[in-house]
C-alpha cells in the first residue's frame, strides 16, 4: 500500500475505481438526459413526488449495478436505494441526481455525485453535470480536474467582491428563521449571493473558481463526499459553520477558496452572538 498525503490507502485501487466510473459516465449521462426529455415532452406523467423518486432511482440503479459487478467487496450508500455494507475497505456515497427540481423544469443545473471513501476517509470524487457536458474528478493528493483540465479555487480576497452560493434545504419551513438570518448576514457583508439549486454544483464551482465559496445546512454525506475532495484538491478549505474540520457526517458545511474562510465564519459567529454589525 502506497502512502499518499496524510492518509495511507492503495492508490492504484482508487485509480481503478475512478477511471472505471469515468468510462461509464457518458452512458449514464445519455440515459438521464433521455429521461429528462421524456418527462418534459409529456411521455411520463407521474406526479411530482413519483417523478422525484423515479429520477433518482433510474440514475442510481445502473450505477450501483455496474459498481457491484466490477468491485464486489465495495459497500455503497445512496440517497434513494439506501445502504449496502460489504466487507471491503471502500464505500461509495452516491447521489444519483442532485438538483431534481431543476431537472424537472429543463434547467441544466443538475448533477450526478459519486464519492469514494476508504476506511471512513474520502479519497476520490467524481461529479457529472450532464447538460453542461462537464465531468469533474479528483483523487486525494492528485489535484482536481474538469474535463481532464486542472482546476483551482479563486483568489478573491474580500467579501464585498465575492460570489457566495447557498441552497434552501427540503426542511426549509422548519429552519426558516435561520435561513433568513444566514442570508441577511451575508448580504450585510456585501457579498454577492447566488443559488444554483444544487449543492453538488456549488462545490464543483467553488473548486473551479466560478464562485468563491458556498454554505448549506441539513446535509447528508452523499451531498458532500465527492465535492469535499474536489474543493480540497483545488486548494480550498471546508469546515462546518462553526469552523470544525470537515468529516463525512457533518450536517452543515462551509466551503471556500480558503482566503475568505475566516471572514465567512466570522459572519456566522456574529449572527450567533447577535452582532449584526
Amino acid at each position: 500500500m502506497q502512502e499518499t498525503g496524510i492518509i495511507g490507502f492503495p492508490i492504484n485501487e482508487v485509480y481503478d475505481r475512478v477511471f472505471f466510473i469515468l468510462n461509464i459516465i457518458p452512458k449514464l449521462n445519455q440515459n438521464i438526459l433521455e429521461l429528462q426529455n421524456d418527462i418534459l415532452s409529456g411521455k411520463i406523467n407521474d406526479n411530482f413526488q413519483e417523478l422525484l423518486y423515479r429520477i433518482d432511482k433510474e440514475s442510481e440503479i445502473p450505477l450501483i449495478e455496474a459498481i457491484q459487478k466490477k468491485f464486489k467487496k465495495d459497500s455503497f450508500v445512496t440517497e434513494i436505494l439506501g445502504e449496502n455494507r460489504n466487507d471491503g475497505d471502500f464505500c461509495w456515497w452516491i447521489d444519483g441526481l442532485d438538483g431534481s427540481r431543476n431537472f424537472l423544469h429543463g434547467n441544466p443545473l443538475f448533477a450526478i455525485s459519486i464519492g469514494l471513501v476508504f476506511r471512513e476517509n474520502p479519497v476520490a470524487g467524481i461529479v457529472s453535470i450532464p447538460a453542461l457536458k462537464e465531468i469533474y474528478h479528483s483523487i486525494y493528493a492528485e489535484g482536481s480536474f474538469r474535463n481532464n483540465q486542472r482546476i483551482y479555487v479563486s483568489n478573491s480576497a474580500t467579501l464585498d467582491l465575492a460570489l457566495i452560493s447557498s441552497g434552501i434545504p427540503f426542511n426549509r419551513k422548519e429552519i426558516l428563521p435561520q435561513l433568513i438570518s444566514d442570508l441577511s448576514g451575508m448580504i450585510s457583508a456585501g457579498t454577492g449571493i447566488r443559488k444554483s439549486g444544487s449543492i453538488v454544483i456549488d462545490l464543483c464551482w467553488t473548486a473551479d473558481g466560478r464562485i468563491d465559496g458556498m454554505w448549506e445546512r441539513n446535509l447528508k454525506p452523499w451531498d458532500t463526499c465527492a465535492g469535499y475532495v474536489l474543493v480540497k484538491e483545488a486548494g480550498g478549505k471546508l469546515t462546518d459553520l462553526e469552523g470544525q474540520p470537515y468529516h463525512i457526517k457533518l450536517d452543515s458545511l462551509l466551503a471556500s477558496n480558503g482566503i475568505l474562510h475566516q471572514d465567512i465564519l466570522n459572519v456566522f459567529k456574529n449572527l450567533k452572538e447577535g452582532d449584526f454589525n
